[in-house]
This record gives C-alpha cells, structure tokens and sequence, in this order.
C-alpha cells in the first residue's frame, strides 16, 4: 500500500489495523515524515519523502537578499496549513531577532493579493502552500502563485523547482 501525501498516509496509520493485514507492507509518500502518527514505522512499513527544513529558506533568501527585513508568509488556512504555520513558526524562531514575518493565513486570498502589493520596503514573498483561504475557497497552489507574482512589490519565493517559470526569482535583488 503506497497511500501519497499526509492525508492519505496520516489515514492509513491510524487504520491500518483496520484496513490491512500485518503482512501488507506500508510505503508512505509525498510528504514529510514529520506528518506520521508516531509509531507509524514501526510495523512493515516504510519512508519515502521529503524532509523540509525551513530555516533553510530563510538562510537562502538572505542569501540571494541581504538586506531583507521582512518575509511576507503565503499560507492558507486549512487544517494542514495550520500545522505547517506552526511548525515553520517554531523554526524560524531563531531569525525574529533579525526579520519581520507577515503571516497571511488568516485572510482570503483576495486579502492576501492586496497586503503583498503593498509590502513594506526590503521585503520577501514565500509562498508555501495555498489551498484553502480563510473564507474557505479552495485554490491550486500554482495558479496562486501565478496571481502572486502578478501584483508582489517584491521578491517571490517557494518550495518547489517546478514553479520557477510561475513567478520565482532568480538573480540580484534590491539594487
């Protein structure tokens, strides 16, 4: 059984006595391990995923933009939006004492598009997950990030290599 990304793998851990035989081996997918129910591994079961570390991407944004002071965070409000606002939170506690973070995952993505418009001098867009807004619409991460970059009054960044023809940035930053 190969269940892909964190809904389907949280699922099958917690039902998989339920579900499936002690023999039928597990392979979980499409996600970061961090989303397994602890113990998930324990029983025939294997891991195949990422393995996010966020403080990364705030090392690489002041790489590419020294002089940033603000990082404006495109993140949505579904349950598992909230966990990574959450989490990214917790590791990118270390950096507060050098940069700002705008956290829009409470706002509509209409909100959203208004707010990144009009950053604030030396600021950064991540946009790392939209899926659901907080009035409840539902988007494809990607036409988001194509919306995004359409009215930022600043850099755009995000998690994968596949949306770099959708808005991402590359080269010298804050002449």
């Amino acid at each position: 059984v190969v269940p892909i990304g964190s809904p389907a793998a949280i699922f099958v851990a917690r039902h998989r006595d339920r579900l499936f035989s002690a023999a039928t081996p597990i392979l979980y997918a499409g996600m970061d391990q961090r989303r397994l129910p602890p113990g998930a591994l324990q029983r025939n079961a294997a891991f195949v995923g990422e393995s996010y570390k966020f403080n990364e991407v705030i090392k690489d944004i002041l790489q590419m933009a020294p002089a940033t002071t603000n990082v404006a965070v495109v993140l949505g409000a579904s349950q598992l939006e909230r966990y990574w606002a959450g989490a990214i939170q917790q590791e990118w506690a270390p950096f507060t004492n050098r940069l700002g973070f705008t956290w829009l995952y409470d706002l509509s993505f209409d909100q959203m598009l208004e707010r990144l418009s009009k950053l604030p001098p030396r600021s950064f867009i991540f946009l790392i997950l939209l899926k659901q807004d907080a009035a409840g619409v539902t988007y494809n991460t990607e036409m988001a990030l194509k919306q995004v970059h359409a009215v930022a009054n600043a850099p755009v960044n995000s998690l994968y290599q596949h949306q770099l023809g959708l808005g991402i940035v590359g080269g010298r930053l804050y002449d």
